[in-house]
């Protein structure tokens, strides 16, 4: 007699604070690196995930993403310059969200070698000086603080 196949397995659905942790991800990905592709989305991506794992920084995605609140200084200065937070270009958006519910899913490899500090080429941060360059994507360079 032939073993019945194993019944298939959905996927797991998401909570509530999935849902918020992949559209806070998806909103940093989308403000600071859209016009980066891929690439530079994913490693915002892996900086704020990286931050949840560190004691330096709250352990939400969310909370990460708003440490310091709705007005500078801040850790995201998209987030606290006073405008409009709501994604407007729609495929830019979507690419972004992919990204960070691959990344939270574990399916995407860090590409910026566990950093949870980046800054932009035009600007050099005071915390540049004693922190360790891990990776240069597109117009930001990442680091980690040690």
């Amino acid at each position: 007699m032939a073993a019945l196949p194993e019944p298939e397995q959905a996927p797991p659905q998401q909570t509530d604070a999935d849902k918020q942790a992949i559209a806070c991800l998806a909103q940093a990905a989308y403000f600071e690196a859209r016009g980066e592709g891929e690439a530079g989305m994913r490693a915002v991506v892996h900086v704020v995930l990286n931050r949840t794992k560190s004691r330096y920084y709250p352990a939400t995605e969310c909370a990460v993403i708003r440490q310091g609140g709705p007005t500078a200084p801040c850790q995201f200065s998209w987030y606290c310059d006073g405008r409009s937070d709501v994604p407007r270009n729609k495929k830019s958006y979507a690419k972004a969200v992919a990204i960070a519910e691959a990344a939270r899913a574990g399916n995407s490899a860090d590409p910026t070698g566990g950093a949870d500090m980046f800054h932009s080429r035009a600007v050099d941060p005071y915390w540049a000086q004693v922190a360790v360059q891990t990776a240069v994507i597109g117009r930001h360079i990442f680091y980690q603080l040690n």
